[in-house]
């Protein structure tokens, strides 16, 4: 599984990456600070997931996420950001939370761990309904 994690902050990047290790055993990183390095390495090397950081200061998560999707909508994009509070008051939202889709927390260790461990349950029982529904209907 090869991963990218886009942050503009050194030590966020480590956290996540670090935190990633708890969770899945076998992928490869790669790092970037900033969102237009992550795309032009997109187009050479499609990831299989793509961590983005909401707020960096070249290019935004969310512009980065934007411009990925015109070419590619199919790689999972985990959007994280280090003040949920920041997050709210740039884009109008009055509450953040957590749902089977949209997982929003404050970026520390234990955080961003068991949110992960969520998305990859939900990403093996996703698997396994696709596989599920594929021999269905060749029967």
């Amino acid at each position: 599984m090869s991963i990218a994690v886009c942050d503009d902050r050194k030590d966020e990047r480590h956290m996540i990456t670090e935190a990633l290790k708890t969770v899945i055993k076998d992928f490869s990183a790669d790092e970037f600070d900033d969102g237009n390095e992550l795309l032009k390495s997109h187009d050479l090397r499609r990831y299989d997931l793509i961590i983005l950081d909401i707020i960096m200061p070249k290019i935004s998560g969310m512009d980065t996420a934007a411009a990925l999707r015109k070419t590619d909508v199919e790689t999972p994009v985990i959007f994280v950001i280090s003040s949920t509070a920041v997050f709210a008051s740039i884009y109008g939202i009055s509450r953040c939370h957590t749902s089977r889709f949209c997982y929003s927390c404050n970026i520390s260790m234990a955080n961003l761990i068991g949110v992960l461990a969520d998305i990859f349950i939900i990403a093996v029982f996703a698997l396994i309904y696709r596989i599920y529904e594929s021999c269905a209907k060749s029967e």
